[in-house]
């Protein structure tokens, strides 16, 4: 599905090469919940689907990473949301794909396998709302690829949506054999073990924490309220 979809292919390029950098998620979560600031969640979501063209490398940033610490966070939930979305595609129930995505895309606007099934299923129905959706796909994917390299723990490519670890792996044209979940210095990563490609890569890491500290956060929660 993703053959003949091109995603700025000599950005991926300078990205892949470069280390990145890593993501303060602290400064975010206070930027995005404080009113004073340009960050401030509400207003950069309405910027972003008003299609601001003034909108800037750290406000992508912003919206992508600061989503986790939005009501509607639920990573884990998202799985088979993706799965029917990819599912339909596969089927070329393209209207039912829009329909399923704009209902998740109303309360989840930064999942990056959401925007892309949204954009291919647009593209196939030759609607011209398929450039939205594709350009707000490639702006937050280049937010996760600014992040780092991907080619250790300490440089990992950081994710808040599971389903956005093969979006990136996609993007840069690379196979996926297996994949492996650590745990080094309180930190979740995914190593993905890749086939064979011309970047000589033989693993690709992705940081996984916010997801997996989400999910922590909520079975305390849990057994708290059941107490």
């Amino acid at each position: 599905m993703k053959s003949g979809f091109v995603v700025c292919f000599f950005l991926l390029l300078t990205v892949l090469s470069s280390r990145g950098q890593q993501v303060d998620v602290k400064a975010i979560e206070h930027a995005i919940k404080n009113p004073e600031s340009r960050f401030f969640y509400p207003t950069l979501l309405k910027r972003f689907n008003s299609l601001d063209t003034t909108l800037k490398k750290d406000d992508f940033k912003h919206l992508y990473y600061g989503f986790a610490f939005r009501e509607d966070y639920s990573p884990f939930e998202m799985d088979d949301l993706e799965k029917r979305l990819k599912e339909l595609n596969y089927a070329k129930n393209f209207e039912g794909v829009i329909e399923l995505a704009d209902s998740i895309d109303h309360s989840i606007p930064t999942d990056l396998t959401v925007l892309f099934e949204k954009s291919y299923a647009l593209r196939s129905l030759v609607k011209k709302e398929e450039i939205v959706a594709r350009s707000k796909y490639n702006v937050l994917l280049k937010a996760v690829l600014a992040s780092g390299d991907g080619k250790s723990p300490e440089t990992a490519y950081q994710v808040i949506f599971f389903g956005d670890e093969i979006e990136v792996l996609s993007a840069l044209g690379l196979k996926i054999v297996e994949r492996q979940t650590i745990l080094k210095d309180n930190r979740f990563y995914d190593v993905w073990i890749l086939g064979k490609n011309k970047q000589k890569l033989e693993k690709l890491y992705f940081d996984v924490t916010i997801p997996h500290k989400f999910e922590e956060q909520e079975l305390i929660k849990d057994l708290k309220d059941n107490n």
